[in-house]
């Protein structure tokens, strides 16, 4: 029995489930999310390593705040048993997704939970009208100004970090963008992706795959938030809409007392408006640190 530990992002869990249930004879000892990790868990996590055949982990710098996960100082311990792969990231399919950051206080947080639709925050910020936004959020001149680039330079800088990794997956990437989605946000993957590191690892093991697998029994693992694909990042990376999946936004409603946090759907219209209700509640903090 292979046993490896992992050590990655928010795909962490999927990918330590595929590990362990499409391969055979692996077994996960330990799933470290890093950004759920404090310093003072060295101990219990260091355990599970030490016992651990491989750690598969993404790269992570040397700056961040907890600091025995960084893979530098994961290789100055266990240099034989690390194996390194993609944090799985592109912003193609909807470059307008990003985050909004408030010092000190973390990630300003919505209706798509910490993901922000630039062009609705920057028109709420303007002090557009509801129905203006809704109306200008295609506008093409403006979207290809801004965006245009993005697909190519996101794809670009994943090949350009993969240089030094164990497993490389832009390849793949590249060739399927434009058939089928393959990101419901910029980090977070369709299971699509997730099985193709999977199977590479699996390679590297010398591992098979079950023979009782079924890839259409496995829910999307990381499909919590999504917006269709950008109507112009379709026609730039050659994907045709019909092949989307996704028709409405998929995000987060509020609870009877005002907190995101029930599953649930909007249209794009519906999105705008409570993106900006979102913004209009929490305006002087924005004003205060973002604008």
């Amino acid at each position: 029995m292979l046993k490896v530990a992992v050590v990655a992002n928010c795909q962490a869990r999927p990918i330590a489930f595929l590990l362990e249930n499409a391969l055979d004879n692996v077994k996960v000892v330990t799933t470290a999310i890093v950004h759920l990790l404090k310093d003072d868990q060295a101990e219990e996590y260091e355990k599970h390593f030490d016992s651990a055949d491989f750690i598969i982990t993404q790269k992570i710098a040397d700056n961040y705040p907890c600091q025995f996960i960084q893979t530098a100082t994961l290789r100055k311990k266990y240099s034989h048993k690390i194996i390194e792969i993609p944090n799985l990231f592109y912003r193609g399919y909807n470059p307008e997704l990003r985050y909004y950051r408030i010092p000190g206080q973390g990630t300003l947080t919505g209706p798509m939970g910490d993901y922000h639709n630039e062009l609705i925050f920057n028109s709420w910020a303007h002090g557009n009208s509801v129905t203006h936004t809704i109306e200008h959020l295609y506008d093409e001149d403006m979207w290809l100004a801004k965006y245009s680039l993005i697909p190519k330079q996101s794809l670009s800088e994943l090949s350009n970090r993969e240089d030094d990794l164990d497993i490389e997956v832009t390849d793949i990437l590249r060739e399927k963008l434009s058939i089928k989605r393959l990101f419901y946000t910029f980090n977070h993957p369709c299971l699509e992706m997730l099985i193709e590191v999977v199977e590479k690892l699996a390679v590297l093991f010398s591992r098979k795959r079950k023979t009782s697998f079924t890839v259409t029994d496995v829910p999307e693992p990381l499909n919590q938030f999504y917006l269709p694909v950008n109507p112009y990042a379709a026609q730039i990376i050659g994907f045709k809409l019909e092949n989307d999946p996704v028709t409405n936004c998929r995000g987060l409603k509020k609870d009877e007392r005002g907190k995101y946090c029930h599953r649930g759907f909007y249209t794009v219209p519906e999105l705008v408006e409570e993106f900006f209700k979102n913004y209009d509640e929490n305006k002087e903090l924005i004003h205060a640190n973002l604008l």
